[in-house]
């Protein structure tokens, strides 16, 4: 399936990011829904795809807010699994 054309609008793309660190897209991405494969379309696109000199930065930050969620979720998956306590081992004791 081709999506086009590419999605370039900074409104819109600001706010596809935002759905997603909200977390107002994880039961669709959970359902594989129309759109939320939208969305991955678009971001995907724009931050890999897409060359235009005046939108590096724009496609930068974007990466930034993807990749600082992720962080954050799997800070909070390791205190979900170690029930809330992070233990740090150092040497072999």
């Amino acid at each position: 399936m081709k999506l086009g054309p590419l999605q370039d609008d900074e409104g819109i793309l600001e706010a596809y990011v935002k759905a997603w660190v909200s977390g107002a897209l994880d039961r669709a991405a959970t359902r594989g829904s129309m759109a939320f494969t939208l969305v991955l379309h678009h971001l995907s696109s724009f931050i890999f795809l897409f060359h235009a000199n005046d939108k590096i930065t724009l496609g930068n930050k974007l990466a930034k807010s993807l990749l600082r969620d992720y962080s954050k979720k799997q800070r909070h998956e390791v205190l979900n699994f170690s029930g809330g306590r992070i233990t740090y081992w150092f040497g072999s004791d």
